[in-house]
C-alpha cells in the first residue's frame, strides 16, 4: 500500500492521460491551452504556490470548455473560455468526469458534504482521475478576485476580435492586446515587501521554496484588513542591496588625506603650512623620514586601506544572498476610511515566527516582511525593464485609472469586503410592492435578528439612500429566484454532457465508472 503523499504525486500522470481521453478534439485543446497558458503567464496569473492556478488547473478549465462546445474553432472556444468563468457561480466545482471507485482501495476523494473543510474551497477544479482532488485548494478570495478581473478583460477583447466582420487585410497582430504584460510595478502605490536571506546558494535554494509554498497564509493574513486588492506577485525577484556608503566616504577620505599629507608643502596657507612645519620639526631620539619614504609609505597605507575595504565589501555580498517577493495592495476606500493607518507589524511577526518553526529553519536563514512605497522601489530591470525614470508617465496614468476607480466605488457604497462573496440574484421588485422612498429609510428591518449597516455613512460625501435594504418579501423573491436561475444552469448543462459520447468511451479501469447518472454541478 501507498500513503497519501505517494500517492498524489503518481497521480499526476495518470491525470494527464485520463484528461487527454475525454477531449473531444486533441488538436483544439492544445491550441488553445498553449494561448491560455501564455495568456497567464503575462498577465501574471501562472503560479499555483502564490494562490493562482499551475499548468494542471489551466489545462482541466480547458478541457471542460472543449467539451461543452466539441465542434467550436480554437478562436470561438477563447470566446467562450473567458465568458464561461467570468460568469461561473464560484465555488460550483469543475468537473470532467463522474467521481468512481476502484475495487480493494479505499482512498479519500473530494467531496464537501463528507469533509466540512473542503466546503470553505474558494475555486475547486477537480481531477478527474482515482483519487478525485481539488487541485486548486492554494486559491483565495483575493487571487480569484484578480482572475474574475483578468477574464473579464479577455471576454472583452475576444468579443470585439470575434464580432469584426471578415476582412482579408486583418492579421495576427490584433491579437497582441489579450498578451499585454500585466503592468503590476505601476498599478500600486503600496507594496508588501518578503525578503528572504540566506548564506549560501543552497541554503537560499530550500529557505525561498518554502517561504514561497508559505506566501499564500501571508495573503490570508492581509484579507482581513480592509483592502480592496491584494495582488501577489507570481515570480520571486533577485535582490542586490547597495553598498553602503559610509565605507566609500572613509575611503574617499583616507585617500583626500593622504593626498594633502603629500601636497602639503605647496599649500598656500602660512597658517597651515607653519603648523606642519612644527610638527615635522626632528625630536631627540627619533629618526627624520625623508620626503620620498614619507610619501612611499602613505601611498602604501591608502592602497592598503582601499583593498581591505573592497575584500570587506565582497566579503559580506558573497555570503548574504537575497530575494524578494511584492504583494500589491489598494485601500478600500470605504471600509478603511474610519482608519487613517493600517498596521500588519502583529501579523507580520507571527507569519516570520512560523517560517521559523520549519525542520530544515537554520540560525543563517532569514525572512524579513516590510512595506515599500511606489517611490522607494528599486531600479532592476526585472521591476522596470525600461527604467524607473521612463516608467514615471505609466504611473501617472495609472494613479489616474485608479483614484477614478476609487471614486466610482466609493460613491456607490460599496462598503461589503469581496473577499467573502456569496452569490445572490439580482433583485426583482414585485408590481405595487414598491415602498417609498421616506418609509425604505425609516423601515430598515434587520437580517437574521441584527441590525443592518450602512456603511456608506462612514464618508460624509456618500449619500445615505444608495445602499437598499431587504425586506422579508424581497429576500423570499431573491432567493427563489437565484433556485430557479441555477436549476435552470444545471438542466442546460446535463443536456449539453448527455449528449457527448467521451463519458461512455472511458476505460474500465480495475472499477467501473458510472457514466449514467448525471453530471452534478
Amino acid at each position: 500500500g501507498l500513503d497519501d503523499a505517494t500517492t498524489k504525486s503518481i497521480n499526476g500522470p495518470r491525470v494527464t492521460e485520463l484528461l487527454v481521453k475525454l477531449i473531444p478534439n486533441p488538436s483544439t485543446f492544445a491550441l488553445v491551452l498553449r494561448c491560455i497558458r501564455l495568456w497567464a503567464k503575462r498577465r501574471g496569473l501562472y503560479s499555483n504556490k502564490m494562490g493562482f492556478l499551475g499548468g494542471v488547473n489551466w489545462a482541466i478549465l480547458v478541457a471542460f470548455v472543449c467539451q461543452l462546445f466539441p465542434t467550436a474553432s480554437p478562436a470561438r472556444l477563447l470566446q467562450k473560455f473567458f465568458s464561461l468563468y467570468q460568469e461561473w457561480k464560484w465555488p460550483t466545482e469543475i468537473r470532467l468526469c463522474h467521481p468512481y471507485e476502484v475495487e480493494d482501495l479505499d482512498m479519500k476523494q473530494w467531496d464537501p458534504t463528507v469533509d466540512r473543510s473542503e466546503k470553505y474551497h474558494v475555486m475547486p477544479i477537480i481531477t478527474p482521475a482515482y483519487p478525485c482532488q481539488n487541485s486548486s485548494y492554494n486559491v483565495s478570495h483575493s487571487t480569484l478576485d484578480i482572475m474574475l478581473e483578468e477574464f473579464k478583460r479577455g471576454k472583452e477583447i475576444v468579443k470585439d476580435i470575434c464580432d469584426k466582420p471578415w476582412d482579408e487585410n486583418r492579421s495576427s497582430d490584433e491579437w497582441a492586446e489579450l498578451f499585454v504584460p500585466n503592468e503590476f510595478f505601476l498599478r500600486f502605490g503600496t507594496y508588501v515587501v518578503v525578503q528572504a536571506t540566506a548564506a549560501d546558494d543552497d541554503m537560499l535554494h530550500a529557505w525561498v521554496g518554502y517561504i514561497e509554498s508559505r506566501i499564500r497564509k501571508l495573503v490570508e493574513v492581509l484579507q482581513r484588513a480592509p483592502l480592496r486588492k491584494i495582488f501577489p506577485f507570481p515570480k520571486k525577484v533577485p535582490y542586490t542591496p547597495i553598498e553602503p556608503k559610509v565605507l566609500e566616504t572613509t575611503e574617499d577620505a583616507g585617500k583626500s588625506e593622504a593626498k594633502n599629507s603629500l601636497e602639503g608643502k605647496d599649500d598656500s596657507n602660512d597658517a597651515e603650512l607653519e603648523s606642519k612645519q612644527e610638527e615635522s620639526e626632528p625630536k631627540e631620539g627619533v629618526k627624520i623620514a625623508t620626503e620620498k619614504s614619507l610619501e612611499v609609505s602613505q601611498t602604501a597605507n591608502a592602497e592598503k586601506m582601499e583593498a581591505e575595504t573592497k575584500e570587506a565589501i565582497g566579503e559580506e555580498e558573497s555570503k548574504t544572498k537575497y530575494t524578494r517577493w511584492y504583494i500589491g495592495i489598494l485601500r478600500h476606500p470605504v471600509r478603511s476610511a474610519t482608519r487613517k493607518r493600517l498596521d500588519f507589524s502583529w501579523d507580520a511577526k507571527s507569519w516570520v515566527m512560523s517560517l521559523k518553526m520549519w525542520n530544515g529553519y537554520k540560525p543563517e536563514m532569514g525572512a524579513e516582511v516590510k512595506l515599500v512605497k511606489w517611490t522607494d522601489l528599486p531600479d532592476q530591470p526585472e521591476i522596470f525593464p525600461d527604467g524607473k525614470e521612463n516608467a514615471i508617465t505609466s504611473r501617472k496614468m495609472w494613479v489616474k485609472k485608479i483614484a477614478a476607480e476609487q471614486a466610482e466605488v466609493r460613491a456607490q457604497g460599496i462598503g461589503g469586503s469581496t473577499h467573502h462573496r456569496t452569490w445572490t440574484a439580482k433583485q426583482t421588485p414585485r408590481k405595487g410592492s414598491a415602498k417609498p422612498e421616506e418609509e425604505k429609510s425609516e423601515s430598515k428591518e434587520a437580517h437574521n435578528g441584527e441590525e443592518i449597516i450602512d456603511e456608506s455613512k462612514v464618508d460624509a460625501g456618500i449619500d445615505s439612500n444608495v445602499i437598499n435594504v431587504k425586506g422579508e418579501d424581497e429576500e423570499e423573491q431573491s432567493l427563489l429566484m437565484k433556485r430557479i436561475r441555477d436549476e435552470n444552469m444545471m438542466n442546460k448543462m446535463d443536456k449539453k454532457v448527455r449528449v457527448m459520447k467521451n463519458f461512455k468511451d472511458l476505460e474500465r479501469v480495475s472499477g467501473y465508472i458510472d457514466t449514467l447518472q448525471p453530471l452534478g454541478l
